[in-house]
């Protein structure tokens, strides 16, 4: 029974963000189990010769190496998927390159895929998923489109599909950052609360929306773009 605990806790390690959090909650819970257990224990299981460097790792005041991480990996007992998001989400937490960081959470997104594991999203992480939420909730709220997805896609620059603005104004009805009531839609909050979000999925939002400006502008003749600007 004791043992099915810390193997639901590696059924949810894919739902991890921080690897240090799902550290923490491992030892924890071994500890738990077993009030024996110590990081000496499992620094000495994964082949360390300090066990306090174990301690540094969890509290963030040393990072992980390759080398130390395949220890750990053995340490945990992970292997095929849990062991490649493991290593992903070490990787992803410890790059400063934001550029590194899209590529090892598009990573992280496919491994949950081929393990069928389907994350609960924070009504603040979903908000930034798609570069044209945004521009959505202020077209719900604010123009007359009467329920007509075709319409509201229309007037997105550059273009969306009807499938696609309908699946973002369900999200946010979901999630509760619009409100509707009478076939009118109205703002949950002024502001959407971002506190909560990692600062990762808002400078890639921020990065996504101003590429995608750019293009527009490429695409636009000069006439137009002196209407927006004047």
């Amino acid at each position: 029974m004791n043992r099915d605990k810390i193997e639901q806790l590696k059924e949810s390690l894919l739902g991890y963000e921080d690897y240090r959090g799902f550290l923490k909650d491992y030892f924890e819970t071994q500890k738990e189990i077993k009030k024996s257990f110590t990081q000496r224990y499992f620094a000495q299981k994964a082949g360390f010769t300090s066990h306090t460097f174990c301690n540094y790792v969890v509290n963030g005041k040393r990072n992980l190496s390759a080398k130390t991480l395949k220890k750990f990996i053995t340490a945990l007992d992970l292997n095929g998927v849990k062991a490649r998001f493991f290593e992903t989400l070490v990787n992803f937490n410890q790059t400063d390159d934001q550029k590194e960081k899209e590529l090892y959470f598009e990573e992280m997104q496919n491994l949950k895929k081929q393990a069928n594991f389907v994350p609960i999203s924070t009504k603040q992480s979903a908000f930034y998923e798609k570069h044209y939420y945004a521009i959505l909730r202020e077209l719900v709220v604010n123009s007359t489109w009467n329920g007509d997805y075709k319409k509201l896609a229309a007037m997105v620059c550059p273009s969306i599909t009807t499938g696609e603005a309908k699946e973002a104004v369900e999200m946010m009805l979901e999630t509760g950052i619009i409100l509707a009531k009478n076939g009118k839609y109205s703002f949950a909050t002024e502001n959407v609360i971002d506190t909560k979000v990692q600062p990762f999925f808002k400078k890639k939002a921020r990065k996504e929306v101003f590429q995608r400006s750019v293009e527009v502008l490429d695409e636009m003749g000069p006439d137009k773009r002196f209407a927006i600007y004047s």
